[in-house]
């Protein structure tokens, strides 16, 4: 999640909102636009589980730390939801209704926006974005693992691929951002303040639930919570652990926030089908950092315009928040 990659993130959106606002979107088949997102979705998730299998830190320590590894991403991922989850309930926020003196009554959807899906259809969607999901990610994981190095220069190419595949799948989500704008300001405004609240909730149920798992297995607490502080950005992460405490716990760190961006990829559709449209937000808590960049496409083909505009800004606060967050918590 480089500077690059987020440069790609902003001007993707901004160019899709461009595309609906201009209404150069409607100049195309309006099939093109569901289309054009199962094609790169299924791309991009491919090239990330390729990415995976050929990164050597990945495979050396899927052998040596997954169990670990697994403990921490599930416990960071849930306990993020769970706290959001207590987070809205103790700000009044009604199960299955609105905050208290809000009224979440979303718009009749603009001219070009996706018909909304009832439960029954909106559960079948769910299963098949799952399956999507974890197909894609599987195979790409074990090409790249089988194949190594007889790849050759394809492993350099791999990263930028990624940049541009989430380049044009967030170009279709800018596009839905734009084409269902009313409700997605009925959602900002009903929240409010609140928007910054459920993130800062689900950072805290992160932190929380790496230093249990960091009891469970016997590790420091400085290190626990720095693997949580890395909310998903596993690169940074296990740079930053690796330099500051040595390669074995970089790798751990490495490794254990990768599993949440796998676990959030996988978990996405069963949340965004089974949650309350006034709760469905809750399903980017789990994502971290990742939610403004990798796992936005699966959170937006989950959830809503709504949720999907909150993922980016949630991604993007918790993001700022890991480079100085992660050496901090080392050093306590």
């Amino acid at each position: 999640m480089g500077g690059s990659r987020i440069v790609t993130v902003i001007v993707s959106l901004a160019t899709g909102v461009a595309v609906h606002v201009t209404g150069a979107d409607r100049r195309v088949p309006a099939a093109i636009w569901p289309l054009w997102m199962r094609v790169t979705l299924s791309l991009l998730l491919l090239a990330i589980g390729l990415h995976m299998g050929m990164t050597p830190e990945v495979a050396r320590s899927v052998a040596l730390l997954g169990g670990q590894a697994a403990v921490f991403a599930t416990a960071t991922a849930g306990m993020a939801f769970v706290f959001g989850y207590a987070a809205a309930t103790l700000l009044g926020a009604v199960a299955g209704g609105a905050p208290v003196g809000v009224s979440l009554e979303v718009p009749a959807p603009s001219p070009g926006a996706p018909v909304p899906r009832d439960r029954g259809t909106a559960r079948r969607a769910a299963l098949r974005l799952t399956l999507l999901a974890v197909t894609s990610v599987a195979a790409g994981f074990a090409f790249g693992a089988a194949a190594g190095g007889r790849l050759g220069g394809l492993g350099a190419r791999v990263e930028p691929a990624i940049t541009a595949l989430l380049g044009l799948l967030l170009v279709a989500i800018g596009r839905d951002l734009a084409a269902e704008w009313s409700a997605v300001r009925t959602f900002i405004l009903a929240q409010g303040w609140r928007l910054l609240v459920w993130p800062l909730a689900g950072a805290a149920g992160s932190l929380a639930g790496a230093w249990a798992a960091g009891r469970l297995m016997g590790l420091p607490p400085s290190l626990s919570l720095a693997i949580g502080g890395g909310f998903g950005w596993y690169s940074l992460t296990g740079v930053l652990v690796t330099h500051l405490v040595g390669p074995g716990p970089g790798a751990l760190a490495f490794l254990a926030n990768v599993l949440r961006e796998t676990i959030t990829v996988l978990a996405a559709p069963a949340l965004g089908s089974l949650l309350h449209p006034s709760r469905r937000w809750l399903a980017v808590l789990p994502g971290g950092a990742t939610t403004m960049d990798t796992t936005l496409p699966v959170l937006a083909a989950a959830t809503d315009a709504p949720t999907a505009a909150f993922a980016f800004a949630h991604g993007l606060l918790l993001t700022a928040l890991v480079p100085f967050l992660v050496p901090l918590l080392l050093s306590l």
